[in-house]
């Protein structure tokens, strides 16, 4: 099968596919070679995850957590659900780990100072805000954060044999199918980059193409101008998301350090025309065309 990171969907053979709308986009879950039934019965399960996920961590939602820090003030504290606080946990790592260049409180106009500006208290899970209003947008982490926990929950049922994708930029893959290498996703865009074969590994896309500009840069608060568009492979989807985020705002230097020290994988296309890679040794099959 294969899988584009715009989202167009190859021919599956026996490979069984669901389909869903939540978080404003579209969702797809395929599962290969197990039964029609309990397939589908295991795809609705992992759909009331996405869902559930969405009533938490969407800034669009009234009564979401996230919208509900929004309101705190100064020096405000909530306690926070244990998947809010997992994935501001792994945000405040990737804000470290990037220096800086990926920021969920980041916003037009705001330039940041360095520090995130909020805390996370690990004994009681609660969320601690500096001295100005936080307002938090988990747009490029939470896809990401819900493709691993849907895949967690397809472990459970015993199904291991899956491709996630939400919206086509955020891409989580299982074990591929009977006799495959891999789960064959096509890097595209302005331009066919290539191939890379996933397995057991997440695809995060980033860039104009996807949204406009609608990536900030936190060091200016301004939007991201240094690539076209970029992607990042990691362990698990959140981090491939933030990370495929990050490196919109990151030195090539930067961002090959970054991939040894996460053991993650990097291409980029910048405005020429270049492409540039990190990490992808044996696992990307450049077009020569």
């Amino acid at each position: 099968m294969d899988e584009n990171s715009d989202g167009s969907v190859g021919s599956a053979g026996s490979t069984l596919a669901f389909s869903h709308h939540a978080m404003k986009t579209w969702w797809q879950v395929r599962i290969s070679g197990e039964e029609e039934v309990y397939a589908a019965q295991a795809a609705h399960a992992v759909f009331f995850i996405t869902d559930r996920v969405e009533s938490l961590m969407s800034r669009f939602r009234e009564d979401s957590e996230i919208a509900c820090i929004a309101q705190l003030p100064p020096g405000g504290r909530q306690r926070i659900s244990h998947d809010v606080f997992e994935c501001l946990s792994l945000a405040l790592e990737i804000q470290g780990a990037t220096k800086g260049a990926f920021d969920v409180a980041a916003s037009l106009g705001n330039v940041g100072n360095g520090g995130p500006g909020w805390s996370l208290d690990d004994s009681s899970h609660v969320l601690v805000i500096g001295e100005a209003p936080l307002r938090i947008d988990l747009g490029a982490i939470a896809k990401g954060f819900a493709l691993d926990k849907m895949a967690e929950e397809l472990e459970e049922w015993g199904l291991n044999r899956f491709l996630l994708m939400s919206s086509g930029s955020s891409i989580l893959a299982g074990d591929p199918p009977l006799g495959e290498e891999g789960w064959s996703v096509r890097l595209g865009g302005n331009a066919d980059v290539g191939e890379v074969k996933l397995r057991r590994m997440a695809l995060g896309t980033s860039g104009f193409a996807m949204k406009g500009s609608h990536i900030v840069n936190p060091a200016t608060g301004e939007p991201s101008s240094r690539y076209e568009r970029s992607w990042a492979v990691a362990a698990s989807a959140a981090e491939a998301d933030a990370l495929s985020t990050s490196w919109m705002n990151m030195e090539w230097d930067d961002i090959v350090h970054c991939c040894m020290a996460r053991k993650a994988g990097a291409c980029v296309l910048d405005p020429g025309g270049q492409i540039r890679e990190s990490g992808l040794s044996g696992l990307l099959k450049r077009n020569t065309a």
